[in-house]
């Protein structure tokens, strides 16, 4: 049967059951202020989707206020629109639920958002249509690049928070303790392999002390090499990655003596790309969100070393990349106590360990117009199969045994493009739902045409109706809980185009 045949043949079905029905004792207008209502809610959860409003709490990641869903106007749009549909009959019922279901489940939040974006670009001399103004960021001159690094740069009481003592002096609030100053620079992530559990970041790591009696003659600032790593002399922030899967040697390392408020102190800088091995959740496929945590942990116990996290810097490339969003960064420093050290009475105190974690949310679209999309429409033409009479079980099972036979073979392309972990995963439970959805249409046909002959037509008409609706219910209400994280991403990504607009 050619395509063109089964179309026909389906705009028939649907034109006899259409008749059946019209003749039938069933109240049409129940019918469609039923639809109507639904008509309503499933628009009103299209548009909610497309502005991108967030609905879940996991936005406090991007300083966002949470939104929650206003049942109160979901309850008078479906109620309105039913009521509509009921009295006026179902072309009109239709028009009012589009019209009604426009109004999306959330508060309006876009309108800030673009107000946000629109004051990063007007502080940035960007234009509506994207042309630079005359200001000092289109001009290509040295001095106006450097005014504007000047601009972005955070003042030095937040790049540096810890303030050294004069030359010669110790800090008595700190117990006489050496402070170190921790910064990084995340240049970029290499690698994420999540069957492995493993990601591989390309990182360079700045270390600042002070250690007065090994300065020499470096009060100018600039001399290199005070003493030599090598050196037993001198003291020097020993530090090892506590989650790594083989050894890292650092690819380039300096240490010298520079001048921070007008006093020299130490900088050690090396840059590393290690393999680290760190466990990530995959139950919210394909709308996870995943921290990616690289321990440093060091070898110097809390009553000898204190360490102050200073600056986090990200390469702006990692804002935005082709599968992941960044949505956060951050320095954490916890106690780490060995308990195999505790045996020498020397190494009873905790450690000191700094957590260099970023924050990364995964771009789901791919999957959901190679997978999701699919998906649903095969669901969908699941409802011609109530159009055919009761009795028609060989048409009633053609179509959805073609349903079941399509989604099977989706499945089965679909095992290949998702993550093989031991667990089930968001997508795993919404397509077993499609597929009990599915199985549960199948099931009613069957019982229809048991029925047919014993019970009246006109019941079973019924049956199909409130089935039908039934139906279209479940798969609205199983992809509404399905796609609902979307909406958590778009907000991750405006976020990041904004981090984004406010550098350029």
């Amino acid at each position: 049967m050619t395509p063109g045949q089964l179309l026909s043949q389906l705009l028939e079905m649907m034109q006899v059951r259409l008749a059946t029905l019209r003749d039938s004792e069933i109240d049409q207008n129940i019918v469609h202020g039923m639809v109507s209502g639904v008509a309503a809610f499933t628009v009103m959860v299209i548009v909610t989707m497309l502005r991108g409003e967030c609905t879940t709490p996991e936005n406090l990641m991007v300083k966002q206020k949470p939104r929650v869903i206003s049942w109160m106007r979901v309850f008078v749009s479906i109620s309105t629109a039913s009521i509509i549909g009921y009295k006026f009959g179902f072309n009109i019922g239709i028009v009012s639920a589009a019209i009604i279901g426009s109004q999306p489940l959330l508060s309006d939040a876009n309108s800030q958002n673009a107000s946000n974006i629109k004051s990063v670009k007007k502080a940035n001399g960007v234009t509506r249509n994207g042309d630079a103004k005359n200001s000092s960021l289109s001009n290509n001159s040295v001095e106006a690049v450097m005014e504007s690094a000047r601009k972005l740069r955070k003042p030095l009481h937040l790049r540096r928070p810890y303030v050294f003592p004069s030359l010669g002096e110790k800090d008595e609030k700190m117990g006489g303790k050496t402070v170190v100053m921790f910064s990084c620079m995340i240049n970029d992530i290499l690698e994420v392999n999540l069957i492995d559990e493993v990601f591989k970041p390309d990182m360079a790591v700045l270390m600042d002390w002070i250690d007065d009696e090994n300065l020499n003659e470096t009060n100018d600032g600039h001399k290199k090499d005070p003493y030599s790593e090598d050196d037993a002399g001198g003291f020097r922030p020993y530090m090892q990655f506590g989650n790594m899967t083989e050894s890292a040697e650092p690819v380039e390392k300096n240490l010298g003596v520079w001048k921070m408020r007008n006093r020299p102190v130490f900088c050690r800088y090396a840059r590393y790309i290690p393999e680290i091995r760190q466990r990530m959740s995959l139950q919210d496929f394909p709308f996870d969100v995943i921290n990616l945590d690289t321990e440093i942990q060091f070898g110097w116990t809390y009553k000898d070393l204190d360490v102050i996290p200073a600056e986090m810097e990200i390469d702006p490339k990692l804002q935005e990349m082709n599968e992941y969003v960044l949505v956060s960064n951050e320095l954490i420093v916890q106690p780490h106590l060995y308990e195999y050290y505790t045996a020498y009475e020397d190494s009873e105190d905790p450690y000191p360990e700094i957590i260099i974690r970023l924050t990364l949310a995964r771009n789901p679209w791919y999957y959901i117009m190679r997978l999701v999309m699919p998906q649903i429409l095969l669901s969908i033409m699941e409802l011609t199969s109530f159009l055919c009479d009761s009795d028609a079980i060989a048409d009633r099972f053609s179509i959805s045994g073609t349903i079941v036979l399509s989604e099977i073979a989706l499945y089965f392309i679909a095992v290949d493009m998702l993550p093989k972990v031991p667990y089930v995963t968001r997508i795993d439970i919404w397509f077993s739902w499609c597929f009990l959805l599915v199985f549960a249409s199948c099931a009613q046909n069957g019982v229809n045409y048991i029925l047919h002959g014993s019970v009246n037509t006109e019941f079973l008409a019924k049956v199909d109706a409130v089935s039908a609706v039934a139906y279209m219910v479940g798969v609205t209400f199983v992809t509404v809980w399905f796609m609902l994280p979307l909406t958590r991403f778009t907000r991750f990504q405006q976020a990041a185009q904004q981090r984004n607009a406010v550098r350029k």
